[in-house]
């Protein structure tokens, strides 16, 4: 017969059993969470393996089961079908949660489209819309035009829609081509007006031009700005075709362009025009047949990084042309049969580094051309056929200064000088050949004084010294270089205007 004391204490008993069993049967249950895909592989093979073994079962069957053992199985397969409910369920769960998700991205992602789609057809109507503005016949209007064609074109930008931007830019470019008519007296007004003519009425229509100079003044105005390096919404990487486009007082200071540029056959009117530390990166940047009027035309330290430079046929006739300190890569630059007019055209400082550098039939008409540190490394420099200086117009100087010629070879055949100075002082002429064959110098003065002649040979072949002076002294070297009296079987003579008397000259090193 049991105690009194023996109830308290089997409760006792079983409540600290209980409190102990506890966390083990949570850490159980989080266990069969983490493993319960490897749990249900493993019942299942061994199930598989148990029915594809029968002698197994019938060891199985011959044991004697205690009550511990039904125990033991019994909880093993309560486990194992709950483990079984478990990831059915959860994978139902997942399977479900999954869908939904899939169904979410997948409306969020049409209404997106829809709403991209929306946008881009209100921008394109916008385009439609700011684009009649540019026909309207009040200035104001299309002045308007311009700035909400700028803001589309950002909107475009920022949307990363390239092709678009690009239309709005070409258009602005393509208004800038349009014939250039200056104004009138009355800009605004619209007239027509009947003309009796003998037996007839001819009804003739007048319309006054429309003055868009300020129109085509903001929209250069808004591409410099985008074209600046450090502006937020950049446009160099767009296209301009600027073919026969009309200017006046272009700024184009600073500005880096990137696409495909073409300014051919373009007028550039107005005081300034300034392409002054702009960077050219296109393949090709054409000035071919562009005109340049005014005060100055300002090209110093602009960079041409492109394949191609081209300025053949150019006409300056600015009071100023400058290229001081400008610099010219890549494969070929030309200034074939380009003309200078005006004052003063320079090209101090000038760095010409393309494979082909040529100024061919160019004519160098201005008071004062200076090329004075010019370096020249091209491969092939070419002044064929040059004129430097006019009989027709007064010419003071034509300076090369302390000039390098660097490359395999540099050539002043056929050239005339007829300023009233030609000064080649302190000049470095080396590479492979220089030459100056068929030159005629009808300077009062023409001086290579203290010039290096360290080419592999430098030719003054058939060159006429036809000035009152023609002066070589004092060279700081004297290598290879020929005259035709230098040879003494040819009949020709040195003039006497041509200095040191005493031939060849000695270089400075040598005295």
């Amino acid at each position: 017969m049991s105690s009194p004391e023996s109830v308290p204490t089997r409760t006792s008993g079983t409540t600290s059993t209980n409190s102990t069993t506890e966390p083990l049967r949570r850490r159980a249950e989080s266990w069969i969470a983490r493993h319960k895909i490897s749990l249900v592989g493993v019942f299942t093979l061994g199930f598989a393996g148990g029915f594809a073994g029968p002698s197994s079962w019938d060891w199985y069957i011959r044991q004697d089961i205690t009550p511990g053992h039904g125990t033991i199985i019994g909880g093993f397969f309560v486990v194992t079908a709950a483990a079984i409910a478990y990831t059915g369920t959860h994978l139902t769960r997942t399977s479900t949660e999954h869908i939904a998700e899939q169904k979410n991205t997948l409306d969020t992602a049409n209404a997106e489209r829809a709403h991209n789609l929306a946008d881009i057809q209100e921008l394109r109507r916008r385009f439609v819309t700011t684009t009649a503005q540019f026909a309207d016949p009040s200035p104001e209007v299309r002045l308007a035009g311009v700035y909400a064609l700028e803001a589309l074109a950002n909107d475009w930008i920022e949307r990363g829609q390239d092709a678009d931007a690009q239309t709005c830019i070409s258009y602005l470019c393509g208004y800038l081509t349009r014939p250039y008519t200056p104004p009138t007296q009355n800009p605004h007004l619209r007239q027509t007006v009947v003309t009796p003519d003998l037996g007839t009425h001819v009804q003739r229509t007048y319309i006054h031009p429309h003055d868009d100079l300020n129109v085509r003044q903001a929209i250069t105005r808004t591409i410099a700005t985008h074209l600046q390096p450090h502006n937020r919404r950049n446009w160099s990487n767009y296209d301009y075709d600027l073919t026969g486009a009309y200017f006046q007082d272009a700024n184009f200071a600073g500005c880096h362009f990137r696409g495909k540029i073409n300014l051919s056959d373009t007028r550039f009117d107005g005081e300034h025009t300034s392409f002054e530390d702009a960077e050219f990166h296109s393949a090709q940047t054409s000035f071919r047949l562009a005109q340049f009027r005014g005060e100055s035309a300002c090209f110093d330290r602009a960079r041409f990084h492109g394949d191609e430079t081209e300025f053949g046929y150019a006409r300056f006739h600015c009071d100023e042309t400058t290229f001081d300190h400008a610099q010219f890569d890549g494969r070929r630059t030309s200034f074939r049969k380009a003309h200078f007019g005006g004052e003063f055209t320079s090209f101090v400082g000038a760095e010409f580094r393309a494979s082909e550098t040529h100024f061919h039939f160019a004519e160098f008409h201005s008071e004062r051309t200076v090329f004075d540190e010019a370096q020249f490394h091209s491969d092939s420099s070419g002044f064929l056929r040059v004129e430097f200086g006019s009989s027709r117009s007064k010419c003071v100087e034509t300076t090369f200064n302390r000039a390098e010629f660097r490359g395999k070879s540099a050539a002043f055949s056929l050239s005339q000088f007829r300023s009233t100075t030609t000064s080649f002082n302190e000049a470095k002429f080396g590479g492979d050949r220089i030459a100056f064959t068929a030159s005629k110098f009808y300077s009062d003065v023409t001086s290579f004084t203290q010039a290096e002649f360290c080419a592999k040979e430098s030719i003054f072949s058939k060159a006429g010294f036809l000035g009152e002076l023609a002066s070589f002294d004092k060279p700081r070297a004297w290598e290879a270089v020929y005259f035709d009296w230098d040879d003494p079987a040819s009949a020709t003579q040195k003039p006497e205007g041509v200095i040191p008397q005493d031939w060849p000259p000695t270089p400075t090193s040598l005295v």
